[in-house]
């Protein structure tokens, strides 16, 4: 009845997880939780224009100078709010700015630029409520962030609200009103915006997260009602159970990955095939760890209760043999599919599992390892079970034999199924059969074995990762070679996408091409223009060419030729021409190892009847590496088709190397690598692995990464190590908990390994954590460092070109430099940096990278803290961390000064193209660390675990001596060489030894005296009671005779009938004591349990006035090691006792109960007689002690000696008036095999 409650509680809460997750779930897309938001965005709002309009009504009550400088000393605290707060404050004065509290918002200059009763804007890049106030001449305004808008989106860049709101990215806001969203009103009741809540759940991953937990819980409990479940079946049908099981949760796994609910569940990453799918029945990472569980759970079952069934265990050998040879196929055949899901989730996963790459490694990867880890622990489990089960059918040498035989399995599915393993595999699943052969069930394994197995597959695990990512990075570079081989630049023509729209738009180009070019000026002027405005920055890698000729004119080529201009040009595109989509460009597949790009325009000139062909030529130039484009003007969708920047990678044409990137110093001549022309081919050069793509005759593609090293694999090897043997002792902890709770204290080994556990675990995190904290510090200061360096090399360049300017302004130029931004960029690529000039009012004068400002990143005004520093402070140089999106990057300024130390602008050093560079190599640097923390942990493990065990040997081999000595056999000496404590205790224990045998045989000859004494008194006194009546006769007889009695005849044969029973019972009391003093030679045998309890009952079935009642739960065979002839003897005696326990005027039930336990089986006797009275009780087991009018009182005692030899306990629970129970305890057969 108890494990029908356990079974309904259970129920309880799986129906209640179920509910909870269903109501989260359906609360997600109500509309009420939406207007609930909407509301509490609106309060938010509105106590941030109250903090807005106190802030400028301090600012107008208090305000005097106007001037930046002025006024950044005045209010500090306004300054840099908008990370924090997300509020700007901005001074205008006679129509002009004057101060801003923040640069990273793009603010118009002109006050006339905004429209002040619109409350709501748009500036570049976000949108803003913006509040002002005015006084006399000034306007104050403050602008309170809503939501980033940029044009793309990429790492950097996100398009989220401000963080007080809580609103998902995915929610939009309007100007117009749309009775789809929520209208949004200011504090004084004035429609501001609309804001609209997505319904896509993919926009709330992060609500979906708990309800998905719930859901996962319930699946849980979902599981332990099918298992307590299938334990109320009773064992003889257990194996029924098993099979509908199976079935149940293959029908569970159906459901799940069919109708794809909880619906909410998968619409987390985890269930999209992004991360891992491989079948329609293996479609995401998620439904892999659910299989997973449930693959588990199910082979879990099979361990704790599968059995045999009783016909085939009493069946020949062969079969037995036959059985066990399907059992263990089934075994191999499972490795084989576990071993093809691991191959699968590594090659089709965009997981990394390489575990020394710790920043790469994500909590995905945690979940498909630890889903691989369920199987192959659920192997060694399946494995476990069918050598268990094997032992009990056939001898051990038999079942080593037929677990070799299905290795056979092996070739059979590589040949028919065209399967390929590969040997280490093999050898892996043989090792694990080895050493399952030599280990019990996995709750009696001991630390050391547990220990062993959890290394077996850590080694396991790290070689086969590294095999198979191995393989998929070589298919992986393939496909990149390929793509490379095509000579595309992503970017370029992504680049070139935009470029094309504003060149067929831009007025001004097609007023310069309005009429014919007939002059070197006008051609010089259309040339600089387009460079300028559209061919700079990304496009200093390409040699930039322009052509322009009418529809009549002639072009001349190199050759003194003279074609068509555009017949030429048509012909061009058409031969080695691939079009660019939605662009006049065309890719030119020249096949000369460049990268060329080919764009054609028309614009009509004016009062003819013909047109002007404007025609561009961009050509990657040769070995040539700049700084980079920055990943933050990058659009999102541009990264998935970009070179992983863990490669180096050059380009050769004709054997000579044309262009390079990347780390590794490339040879110019392409036959340094190899002279194998194949396709593809793989060589190791300089500690790196590269790949040779011979695209053609001419051009080959050579992708580079630094080789796998083996402290790699140890880092790795190390990392799973410690994860599994953490996380299995964690369950074990967990499992165990109740046990060790109980026993609240630990063994002296245990201490050691703990306390050196602790110290040096405790050590290592100190110093790792300082080593990382100093190391950071130290790294970030050496950057700083550089960047100081830096920026005075640029300085001094430039102060080399301006010098003797006496100021400076945006449309300054010289006979090399178109202007100060063609300057900036020269020295930009020398010095592998970006510059930006600020003129004296803090303004953006000139920049090597004006995408940046053009695309509103960021706004064109100096950073607040820098100006400060340098105008107010006087500081010589400034370098602090500044933002652009979510990039933190280094950022330099400098007073730039002339020959006469006028200053005549602000040098700034922004290094957010190096940033990703520098916080790789800080990465790299906190990794290395933790790498190397790793392998010491994994060292001290195994330090404390050899020192405490170096340390406990001595008093292991004491413990062993111990427990050897008995008395009346004699103790063996303990040897030991050292002369420390230990030594000293075994001198003592070789001390004692020696008095305890001397005692022992003292004790000895006393109680075989006393024992002689007691048994002539016991035998003297059970002599007496016969010899009594026969005296008595034997003088009525004489008396008889001298009498002359007439019954003479009579009475003599009454005599004789009376000394005869006498001498009888003489006789049965020697035999008793000669029974019980030489008890008959045990031999202890395989015993059923059930079996021998049901015979005896047979026996005594008959007895008037009793009845007998069995309960052997189902329960097919128990057996024991033990006599059963004894057996029968033990059972015989209890049940006399027991109905001679029962009183005449009742009605005697004996029950027998036999309940089989994990390791052991208890019997139970019960009798509803008279009781024993307790003073009794001590002297129960006694040999000459009866309750009993008749008898030796030899039973229990005889009882107790056949239980003991059986490793048994026997005792009795009793109540006066009501019965005893007598309760038997014996080791099953099984358990005591394996120990």
């Amino acid at each position: 009845m108890k494990r029908y409650h356990t079974i309904l509680i259970y129920i309880i809460i799986m129906l209640i997880c179920v509910s909870a997750g269903y109501m989260l779930e359906s609360n997600l897309f109500n509309s009420n939780r939406f207007a609930r938001k909407a509301a509490k965005f609106q309060d938010v709002l509105h106590s941030k224009e109250v903090r807005v309009n106190s802030y400028l009504e301090d600012i107008k009550n208090t305000i005097g100078d106007i001037e930046l400088d002025g006024f950044m000393q005045k209010y500090p605290q306004y300054f840099n709010l908008v990370e924090t707060e997300g509020i700007a404050i901005l001074t205008y004065q006679n129509d002009s700015l004057k101060t801003w509290s923040d640069n990273t918002i793009p603010v118009p200059d002109k006050l006339a630029e905004w429209d002040l009763a619109n409350h709501f804007v748009f500036l570049e890049n976000a949108w803003f409520v913006a509040e002002n106030i005015q006084k006399d001449n000034i306007v104050l305004i403050g602008l309170i962030l809503v939501k980033k808008e940029y044009t793309y989106e990429n790492q950097y860049l996100r398009n989220d609200f401000f963080k007080d709101f809580h609103v998902s990215p995915c929610a939009s806001v309007s100007s117009l009103r749309d009775k789809k969203g929520f209208d949004i009103y200011d504090e004084h009741g004035k429609y501001l915006f609309t804001l609209h809540f997505a319904e896509d759940i993919f926009c709330y991953s992060y609500y979906l997260t708990f309800p998905a937990l719930i859901y996962f819980l319930g699946m849980i409990f979902f599981l332990v009602f099918l298992r307590i479940s299938l334990r109320t079946i009773r064992e003889r049908w257990r194996n029924v159970g098993l099979f509908g099981l199976g079935i149940i949760l293959i029908l569970f796994y159906y459901i799940i990955i069919t109708f794809r609910v909880p619906s909410i569940c998968h619409s987390l990453d985890l269930f999209t095939p992004y991360y891992f799918s491989i079948s329609d029945l293996l479609p995401s990472l998620g439904d892999f760890l659910i299989g997973s569980v449930l693959i588990f759970f199910f082979l879990f079952n099979i361990y704790s209760d599968f059995s045999i069934p009783k016909k085939i265990s009493q069946r020949s050998t062969f079969l037995k043999s036959l059985v066990l040879f399907f059992f263990f196929s089934l075994c191999t055949l499972y490795f084989i599919f576990l071993h093809s899901l691991f191959s699968n989730l590594l090659n089709h996963s965009s997981i990394s599992f390489e575990a020394y790459k710790v920043l790469d490694v994500s909590v995905y990867s945690i979940i498909g390892f630890l889903s691989i880890s369920m199987l192959f622990v659920s192997l060694v489990l399946l494995i476990n079970k069918f050598i268990s089960l094997g032992k009990e059918l056939l001898e051990i040498k038999s079942l080593s034999l037929i677990m070799v035989f299905s290795l056979f399995v092996f070739p059979v599915v590589i040949f028919f199924l065209d399967y390929s393993i590969d040997l280490y595999s093999i050898g892996f699943y043989l090792i694990i059969l080895l050493v399952m052969v030599n280990f019990g069930k996995p709750f009696h394994y001991s630390f050391s074995s547990l220990t062993l197995l959890i290394l077996i597959f850590s080694v396991f695990s790290v070689f086969f990762i590294t095999k198979e990512t191995e393989r998929k990075e070589k298919n992986s570079l393939k496909v990149i070679a390929t793509n490379l081989g095509a000579e595309h630049d992503p970017v370029a023509e992504l680049l070139l996408e935009e470029i094309n729209n504003k060149i067929k738009e831009d007025a001004e180009l097609a007023n310069l091409l309005s009429q014919q070019i007939s002059s070197n000026d006008e051609f010089e002027k259309v040339y600089q223009y387009l460079q300028k405005k559209y061919f700079n920055g990304y496009w200093e890698k390409y040699d930039f060419g322009v052509t322009i000729c009418t529809e009549s004119s002639n072009i001349h080529l190199d050759n003194d030729e003279y074609k068509h201009c555009y017949t030429f040009f048509r012909q061009l595109t058409d031969t080695f021409g691939s079009p660019l989509p939605n662009t006049n460009f065309n890719f030119l597949d020249n096949q000369t190892g460049n990268i060329n790009y080919f764009g054609s325009f028309y614009f009509p000139i004016e009062k003819e009847n013909q047109t002007n062909g404007l025609f561009i030529e961009l050509n990657s130039k040769l070995i040539y590496e700049q700084l980079g484009y920055p990943e933050l003007l990058l659009d999102k969708n541009l990264f998935k088709h970009s070179v992983v920047e863990k490669y180096s990678y050059a380009r050769f044409h004709q054997n000579k190397l044309i262009t390079q990137t990347g780390i590794f110093p490339y040879s110019l001549d392409r036959r340094v690598y190899s002279q194998v022309n194949e396709e593809f081919s793989f060589v190791n050069f300089e500690g790196f692995d590269h790949l040779i793509y011979n695209v053609d005759e001419d051009n080959t593609i050579i992708i580079s990464e630094p080789e796998l090293r083996f402290i790699d694999i140890l880092i790795s090897f190390s990392y799973l190590f410690v994860f599994l043997f953490l996380l299995i002792n964690l369950v074990l902890l967990i499992i165990n908990l109740p046990v060790y709770l109980q026993a609240r204290q630990f063994n002296f080994k245990q201490k050691i390994q703990l306390s050196l556990f602790s110290i040096l675990f405790l050590s290592l995190i100190s110093i790792g954590g300082g080593a990382v904290y100093f190391s950071i510090n130290q790294y970030e200061n050496r950057h700083f460092d550089n960047l100081s360096e830096k920026i005075q090399s640029v300085y001094i360049e430039l102060e080399h070109k301006l010098a003797y300017e006496k100021g400076l302004t945006s449309e300054w130029q010289s006979d090399q430099y178109a202007s100060l931004n063609d300057l900036l960029r020269k020295f930009s690529n020398v010095f592998y940096s970006d510059i930006n000039l600020y003129d004296l009012h803090s303004r953006l004068l000139a920049t090597s990278r004006p995408e940046v400002f053009d695309k509103g990143l960021t706004g064109t005004k100096m950073n607040t803290e820098a100006y400060r520093q340098l105008a107010i402070n006087k500081r010589a140089e400034f370098v602090h961390n500044e933002t652009i999106g979510v990039l933190k990057y280094l950022s330099a300024y400098m007073p730039f000064t002339n020959r006469e130390n006028k200053l005549l602008a602000y040098l700034n050093l922004p290094y957010f193209t190096k940033q990703k560079l520098l916080t790789r190599e800080i990465s790299t640097l906190v990794v290395a660390i933790v790498n190397f923390s790793v392998v010491l942990i994994l060292v001290t493990m195994s330090l404390a675990i050899f020192i405490s065990n170096k340390i406990t040997n001595p008093l292991r081999l004491i413990q062993k001596k111990f427990s050897k000595i008995e008395l009346g056999k004699k103790s063996e000496h303990i040897f030991y060489e050292g002369s420390d404590e230990i030594g000293s205790l075994v001198t003592e224990y070789n001390r004692m030894v020696d008095e305890l045998a001397r005692s022992v045989e003292l004790l000895a000859k006393s109680e075989r005296e006393s024992a002689w004494r007691e048994m002539a008194k016991q035998i003297a006194h059970e002599i007496k009671n016969p010899l009594t009546p026969m005296r008595l006769s034997v003088q009525q007889l004489k008396r008889s005779w001298r009498d002359k009695a007439p019954n003479w005849e009579e009475n003599f044969s009454k005599f004789t009938k009376t000394l005869i029973e006498q001498i009888d019972n003489l006789s049965y009391i020697a035999t008793a004591f000669s029974d019980y003093a030489k008890m008959p030679k045990t031999e202890n045998q395989e015993v059923d349990i059930l079996t021998k309890v049901n015979n005896t009952v047979e026996l005594f079935a008959n007895t008037e006035r009793i009845s007998f009642k069995t309960e052997m739960h189902g329960y097919e065979r128990v057996c024991v090691f033990a006599d059963k002839k004894q057996l029968i003897r033990v059972f015989s005696n209890l049940f006399k006792n027991a109905i001679q326990s029962i009183p005449d005027n009742r009605k005697g039930v004996i029950k027998i109960d036999v309940l089989k336990g994990r390791n052991k089986v208890t019997i139970k006797v019960m009798d509803n007689g008279a009781g024993i009275p307790e003073e009794l009780g001590d002297k129960l087991f006694m040999p000459n002690f009866t309750t009993k009018s008749s008898g030796m009182g030899m039973g229990l005692a005889i009882a107790k000696n056949i239980i003991e030899d059986a490793k048994g306990t026997i005792r009795y629970e009793t109540t006066i008036g009501q019965g005893t129970t007598f309760i038997i305890e014996l080791p099953l057969f099984a358990s005591e095999e394996i120990e």
